[in-house]
């Protein structure tokens, strides 16, 4: 007996098992529920859809931005590694980034070695 062929004596089974009123009216319940439940189902499966769209493109941006402050904080650094020499032969670099207070000057060295790690070894062009 095939599958289909199965199914269909399942259902013939089911059918013959519906002797009175009430269990007509017992199995027409279960559909009423059945469909219910369904577009319950169907209902959400558009909003979870719905909701993925707007949580890939909110992925996608938020991917743009920090590849866009990657580009501005490399183009820092570059500035920041620029060197020049002197006519006296005394290199020196031009950009730079101070401050007259002793604990701030630790605080942007620290700052800078940190945003200057995940820079090293990418390449970004």
């Amino acid at each position: 007996m095939s599958v289909a062929n199965e199914e269909n004596a399942v259902k013939m089974d089911d059918l013959r098992s519906i002797n009175t009123l009430e269990d007509i009216k017992f199995a027409v319940r279960r559909i009423e529920e059945l469909e219910a439940k369904l577009a319950t189902c169907e209902k959400y499966k558009a909003a979870y859809a719905e909701c993925d769209k707007i949580a890939t493109q909110a992925v996608r941006d938020l991917e743009a931005k920090l590849q866009h402050q990657t580009h501005l904080i490399e183009q820092l650094f570059s500035m920041l590694d620029k060197t020049e020499e002197t006519d006296d032969g005394i290199v020196f670099h031009p950009n730079q980034l101070r401050s007259c207070r002793a604990a701030d000057t630790e605080k942007l060295n620290k700052i800078l070695t940190e945003l200057r790690g995940p820079m090293k070894g990418q390449n970004h062009g």
